[in-house]
């Protein structure tokens, strides 16, 4: 099953200040031992990044740790190009979704994939194009 992973998911796992911290990290984890193939736009690179430096106040911290992401496997970035930027502009516009958010659900669907994320607005609202869980619900399933 090929799992699309919200930046909210590897924030939290990151940084165990963040609730459900524990509970991302096993999620990678699990998905990873059980041969999901973890797909994510390249856009989740950008996201990590200036997330962790912000949170840290410490560029370095940001840079690293987007490093780190292109270098783990099996995750396989999917490019952002005119294509799918304009599925995701289609999608975001009708569903009512915020940009970055659009772009995961477009990634999802062009993927045929689950949404893994903490973003409740974006389950419901993408609901009716892909499938989406929690890292909570995931692991319930196991």
């Amino acid at each position: 099953m090929k799992l699309v992973i919200d930046a909210n998911v590897w924030i939290a796992a990151r940084f165990p200040s963040e609730p459900h911290s524990v509970e991302a990290g096993r999620l990678l984890v699990e998905a990873a031992a059980q041969g999901h193939e973890l797909v994510c736009p390249v856009l989740l690179l950008a996201e990590v990044a200036c997330t962790a430096a912000r949170k840290c106040r410490d560029a370095l911290e940001g840079i690293a740790l987007m490093r780190q992401m292109q270098q783990l496997r099996p995750v396989a970035f999917l490019p952002l190009d005119d294509r799918a930027a304009s599925e995701a502009a289609e999608l975001g516009a009708r569903l009512l979704l915020r940009s970055a958010d659009a772009v995961y659900v477009a990634a999802t669907k062009r993927a045929n994939g689950l949404l893994i994320t903490y973003d409740q607005e974006v389950r419901q609202r993408a609901a009716t194009e892909i499938r989406c869980l929690t890292p909570a619900e995931w692991l319930e399933r196991l």
